[in-house]
């Protein structure tokens, strides 16, 4: 009898053993999956993420416009950059909250978007008279100064806490590619402006107040962080003289309008003044149009010199 007992015993440390080794293990063998750990509790749930691109969710309830977005990440030294955003359409009815428990962002690299960097809000249409509190749009906001250069996809999911169905979750799954700064590649046109601001030294004499003296070029359709010029400002002398600006080499991004005007800044705020440009001459290589708000719209459709002349306006 205690001889079988002692073999008894010597048998339960190598039974131990093979359980151990015969239990589940993580595959290495498939594609990597970073995700967090906060959005996803367990390596099962891991490994379930189906990270298929889908713009719109099961019924429709869920929509996007496009399968990816390319952010850039934040310009050193800017405090307020534009919001980097996917904003995910609701057509749905009477859902006026989510299921917290099962709205989750999962991110397949975090190497790229880290789950710290992603946030979302919902937008109803309350504002006013007329509004309601019906959920019509889902908005995930990316923190410029979290995200770094690399591609990723990120799945959202959300289960209504009202209205349609509440047992259901419902997902749509899109790519972000992260540029650095400036790494967004658009194509351009290489142009030259010249404006004549010659009439400035009859008009600045009859201006009292003025303190600034601004001329600015900017693209109505900037992106941020892309490789053309979107923004290019001159401050010119109060006392002049006046003769020609000129901006050499501009990076115009192919396709987009620009906008251009002088600006007077006055002490007296009524008195603050905005004039546009116009074009010195007909070309066939640019059209320029002037605004009654003050500023002028200039389109190109190729390299140029664009040969203008400051307006009085209409």
């Amino acid at each position: 009898m205690k001889r079988i007992l002692a073999i008894s015993l010597l048998l339960i440390p190598l039974l131990l053993s093979a359980c151990t080794e015969e239990g589940p293990v993580s595959s290495s063998s498939g594609p990597e999956t970073e995700t967090s750990s906060s959005q996803i509790a367990s390596s099962e749930e891991i490994d379930r993420v189906d990270y298929s691109i889908v713009t719109e969710s099961e019924y429709g309830y869920l929509k996007l416009p496009q399968e990816s977005y390319d952010f850039a990440t934040l310009k050193e030294n800017d405090n307020y950059p534009p919001a980097a955003e996917v904003e995910i359409a609701c057509d749905w009815n009477y859902v006026t909250f989510l299921n917290k428990n099962y709205t989750k962002i999962l991110i397949e690299n975090e190497a790229a978007v880290p789950s710290s960097a992603v946030s979302y809000s919902t937008r109803d249409s309350l504002s006013g008279t007329g509004g309601s509190t019906e959920i019509e749009a889902i908005v995930l906001t990316f923190d410029r100064s979290l995200i770094q250069p690399g591609t990723t996809r990120i799945r959202f999911e959300t289960r209504p806490g009202n209205g349609v169905s509440t047992t259901e979750v419902f997902a749509v799954c899109f790519e972000v590619n992260v540029y650095p700064y400036g790494g967004i590649e658009v194509p351009t046109y290489d142009v030259n402006l010249k404006v004549d601001l010659s009439w400035l030294n009859d008009l600045m004499p009859e201006i009292e107040g003025a303190t600034a003296l601004t001329f600015t070029l900017s693209d109505s359709e900037e992106i941020y962080g892309y490789s053309a010029d979107g923004l290019l400002s001159e401050e010119l002398p109060l006392e002049g003289p006046f003769g020609s600006l000129e901006f050499a080499g501009i990076k115009w991004a192919a396709g987009h309008v620009y906008e251009a005007w002088l600006f007077i800044e006055n002490v007296d705020f009524s008195a603050r003044r905005w004039y546009p440009i116009k074009e010195a001459s007909s070309s066939s290589d640019y059209a320029i149009t002037v605004n009654p708000t003050g500023d002028s719209t200039i389109e190109v459709n190729g390299d140029c010199t664009i040969e203008a002349i400051l307006f009085e306006g209409v």
